[in-house]
């Protein structure tokens, strides 16, 4: 996936042997923007994270809208971590792309491939159905959707608000250890020119039996929050809806 940035595009790569097929970690791209909105020859910087951590894996660049951040911010990843795959807990974790295009070889992610930055979460559990390919039912076929559930859901968003940064992301979750499916959310916030980052609210929006899951979350310029995701059971075929919070409503909620 792609996150636009002022000082690149930046990509994130799930990484795959080209022979065996076999899983070869999280990769990170930063892209010469300014090149490339001029048509010109561009260049990129890469990081391979296999070698740091072969758990890492899942992550999203950060994508700005509205009011750029502060000059000079780096391009930010995120990765939710299930303490199942051996994190020392439920949580989100970040890393700085400081791309360097005066001497590319200079630039860095995060701290030696590893996050800048860990922030605890409330419990969550992303196994669902084992993470089959077949779990969301659906009427009249055999046939199950697949959750995708061990990462993150497109896209990170990113706002500055000038007295703070936010950060809006969401991925799917078995909300009652019944594979259940629902929408973790989360918003982040930084009040220090993005040094520090913590949960300012987060949730699980799963308000019925109905299956919720591969959101999409976004804030708009008053701070009010939408989240949209597919929604399936037994009794409803696939679709779309969306939830949301206006700017001020008890947080971790989705009214």
């Amino acid at each position: 996936h792609f996150g636009v940035w002022p000082d690149a595009y930046y990509m994130s790569i799930n990484q795959f042997d080209q022979d065996s097929f076999d899983w070869a970690g999280a990769g990170a791209v930063a892209f010469e923007r300014e090149q490339m909105l001029q048509g010109l020859p561009a260049r990129m910087v890469y990081f391979s994270l296999f070698d740091v951590n072969p758990a890492f894996g899942g992550q999203l660049p950060a994508d700005l809208d509205g009011a750029v951040p502060p000059e000079g911010a780096p391009g930010l990843f995120l990765e939710a971590d299930d303490d199942a795959f051996g994190f020392p807990t439920d949580q989100l974790a970040g890393w700085e792309f400081d791309v360097d295009w005066t001497d590319p070889t200079a630039s860095t992610f995060g701290n030696a491939g590893n996050p800048n930055w860990t922030l605890e979460t409330a419990a969550f559990d992303m196994d669902m159905c084992g993470f089959s390919r077949s779990c969301i039912p659906q009427p009249d076929t055999g046939v199950g959707l697949d959750t995708i559930s061990d990462r993150l859901m497109h896209r990170v968003q990113y706002r500055n608000f000038g007295d703070h940064q936010s950060l809006v992301l969401n991925h799917t979750v078995d909300a009652d250890g019944n594979d259940h499916a629902g929408i973790r959310w989360y918003e982040l916030r930084s009040t220090d020119g993005g040094a520090v980052w913590d949960v300012e609210q987060q949730g699980t929006y799963a308000p019925d039996a109905e299956n919720r899951w591969m959101g999409s979350a976004a804030m708009d310029v008053s701070g009010n929050i939408a989240v949209g995701y597919s929604v399936a059971s037994a009794t409803t075929y696939p679709s779309i809806r969306v939830a949301g919070r206006l700017q001020g409503e008890p947080p971790g909620e989705l009214p």
